[in-house]
C-alpha cells in the first residue's frame, strides 16, 4: 500500500493508519538531508518487545531541520496524530515528546510493508525467490 500526502486536510488517513503505532526516535534523529524517513510498528500486547510483522514507513520529504526536545528519554513512542501547521509537521505522540519537522512543503508518503519471517522485499507469505519488482 502506498499513500502520498501534499494536502493538510489529508493527514487524517496517515494517522488513522499510523495511530497507536511506535517509533524509535533515535533512528529518526540519526538521519540527515532532505528526506527522512520514519519506520512505525505495531506492537503485539501490552508492552512486549515483539513486533507485527507489518511495517510501516513514512517518508516527510523536503525537510529543512528536526526539532526535538525528549524530556522524556523513552525511546520508543507511539503516535497519536500528525498536524501541520506553517511549514512544521508535528508527530504527537502519546508520550510527552515535542518532534518538529520544519519543511518547504508538505509531501509524506507512506508506504506498508507485510513479510513476517520472510525477507526484506518478498511478498507477503512467500519466501525464497520471488521478490516484488514494482519498487
Amino acid at each position: 500500500m502506498l499513500i502520498e500526502v501534499s494536502d493538510p486536510r489529508e493527514l487524517g488517513i496517515i494517522t488513522d493508519v499510523l495511530h497507536d503505532h511506535f517509533f524509535s526516535l533515535p533512528s529518526v534523529l540519526s538521519q540527515r538531508g532532505a528526506v527522512v524517513i520514519v519506520e512505525f510498528k505495531e506492537e503485539q500486547g501490552f508492552l512486549k518487545k515483539r513486533w507485527s510483522p507489518r511495517s510501516e514507513y513514512l517518508t516527510i520529504h523536503h525537510v529543512r531541520f528536526i526539532e526535538v526536545n525528549d524530556s522524556q528519554q523513552v525511546r520508543l513512542y507511539d503516535v497519536n496524530e500528525l498536524i501541520y501547521m506553517d511549514g512544521v509537521l508535528r508527530i504527537k505522540t502519546g508520550i510527552t515528546l515535542k518532534l518538529l519537522f520544519h519543511v518547504d512543503s508538505l509531501h509524506l508518503t507512506l508506504r506498508t510493508e507485510l513479510g513476517g519471517d520472510s525477507e526484506p522485499g518478498a511478498l507477503p507469505g512467500v519466501r525464497g525467490k520471488e521478490r516484488r519488482t514494482d519498487r
